[in-house]
Order: C-alpha cells, then structure tokens, then sequence
C-alpha cells in the first residue's frame, strides 16, 4: 500500500489516500489484493452509465502513474542476478 500511495503522491502531486467503495472489483477474486485506480475524488465521471467519460491529460497522468507503480513493485520483488 505505501508503494501505491508513493507512487500516487509522485504523479499526481497530492496526498493519496485509501479509500473504500462499495463496487465490485478483481480485488474481491484475489487473496491480498487491492483494486487501484486514479479517479478523482469529487468528479463524477458517470462510471459505467450514460454518457461516462474520461479527461484526456487524466488518461496520461494514469498510464505513467500505472508505469511507475509496475516498475516500483517489480523492482521491490526482483530476484537479484
């Protein structure tokens, strides 16, 4: 979880924060897991109904926050050569 909130913090410049919602997620399949995503608290994006959307500079900052999170939690679990 601190490897997430770090990574969140670096890209997006804020505080991060854990939060819980009451959708169903891959995480409810998994032992151990967490779902992890970049929306914005306080913007109603109309997730899975009419008319959902997505801010384009939003899409990017997510990728590079989801680059930066693989490449932190591999490097935290990689076998030394």
């Amino acid at each position: 979880m601190q490897t997430l909130l770090g990574c969140y913090e670096q890209v997006m410049g804020e505080p991060g924060k854990c939060l819980t919602i009451g959708g169903g997620t891959y995480a409810h399949f998994l032992k151990n897991d967490v779902a992890f995503g970049a929306s914005r608290l306080g913007v109603d994006y109309h997730m899975h109904g009419a008319n959902e959307y997505l801010v384009v500079d939003e899409i990017v900052r997510s990728a590079e926050l989801f680059a930066l999170t693989i490449v932190a939690l591999c490097g935290e679990h990689a076998e030394p050569m």
